[in-house]
Parts: C-alpha cells; structure tokens; sequence
C-alpha cells in the first residue's frame, strides 16, 4: 500500500476559488469595453471602461458632440447619451490628438492621450498568466505526496527527468521564488495603467470630468 497521502484540499480548493474569481474579473475588464461587433451598441454605459469622462457642467452638457460620456479602454473608446446606444470607435493602440474627431476636444492629459492603451494592453498578460495559473491548479487538484512541496527550493523552469509533471507543478506552485517572480510581474504589467489613469483622470480639462471606470471597481 502506498504511504502517500493527500493533502488537505481546502486551501487548495479556496485558492481556485479565488484564481477563477479574479480570472473572470480581469476577463470582464480586457474584453468587455469597446464592443468587439459593429452592431452591439447596448449598455455603454455598463461597460468596464478603465476611464470615463463626462461633462463638469450641464453647459458643457448640452454643447457637447457625438455623445454626453465617454469611455476609454484597451481596444478604442465609445460615447453615449443618457437613454441612447451611442458611436464606437475599434481601434487598437489609440492614440489621441487635438484633431481626433469627436474626442480630441475633451482635453485629455497626454499621458493617457498617447500612452494609455498601449500601458492596458499589457494587462492581457495578466488575463493569460491568470488562465495558466488556474489550469496548473486544477491539474494539480489531486497531487499526493508524503509531504507539502518545500516552499523554499531551487526554482526548476523545466522538469527534471525523474519528477513527474503533476509533481513539477505543484513545485512551482508552492515555490516561494516562482511566487515572486509572479507577482512581480503582475505589478509589473498593472502599474503602468493604473498610474496613467489614475493620475491623469484628474488631470483632464476643466469642462469635462475624468475618473477611473467601472473596471476599476472589479
């Protein structure tokens, strides 16, 4: 009879849990913005924007074009009015100057005019490093052994010939040094567009308002 065991699945099943929650989440936040088909027009204004800009002042309400919001994510922006459908713009890597029709005139600070999608599109990298992740621990939901992987062991990027795979796996799922190097890179692909919108979403003209999108919020 064999003397491994199976480790308590609890953490295990809550750390799934959790990987699938913010997975889904981040999903929410890369895909669901600008419509991906010409003819979805709806619920603009529910949408994971990482940034919408609206009129300050009802002046600037009544006079503006193409629609009263705004919303700006990875894949381009929309605008709509309050009860309508409302235009999009598909447009990956964006860039915004004074002569964009419709939204060059919203006084948007350069770093989000210029930079801004560029920077959120690197969080598809983080949707992707969220999906491996939760793929290595369903596969390792059954792993047995004699005892818990070392937290702190040599970082092995590939397989050695005498470790099975499910046990390589779960290695690296408890390596202190893998975990590192995960977060680091999370941080690493999220901060530059949570610093330009959330710094530039108060820096937008004076007639309009920017502040950080429903994305956020997830």
């Amino acid at each position: 009879m064999s003397d491994k065991k199976q480790n308590s699945p609890l953490p295990h099943i809550l750390a799934i849990l959790l990987t699938l929650t913010s997975t889904v989440f981040l999903f929410l936040v890369v895909l669901y913005n600008v419509p991906l088909s010409s003819s979805d027009r709806s619920n603009l204004s529910g949408r994971m924007w990482l940034l919408t800009v609206k009129p300050a002042t009802s002046s600037t309400f009544s006079s503006s074009k193409g629609g009263d919001s705004y919303g700006f994510g990875i894949w381009g922006w929309c605008s709509w009015s309050d009860g309508g459908d409302g235009d999009c713009t598909n447009d990956s890597f964006w860039k915004i100057t004074s002569s964009t029709e419709d939204v060059g005139s919203l006084g948007l600070p350069q770093s989000i005019a210029q930079s801004m999608s560029t920077a959120a599109f690197l969080l598809t990298f983080n949707l992707v490093t969220g999906i491996f992740l939760l793929c290595d621990l369903l596969y390792t939901i059954h792993f047995h052994s004699h005892a818990q992987p070392r937290i702190i062991a040599p970082l092995k990027l590939l397989p050695p010939k005498k470790i099975k795979m499910r046990t390589w796996h779960a290695q690296l799922l408890r390596n202190l040094w893998a975990c590192c190097l995960a977060v680091v890179s999370l941080l690493a692909w999220s901060l530059p567009v949570i610093v330009i919108v959330g710094v530039g979403a108060g820096d937008v003209d004076g007639s309009w308002r920017g502040k950080i999108g429903l994305g956020w919020i997830l």
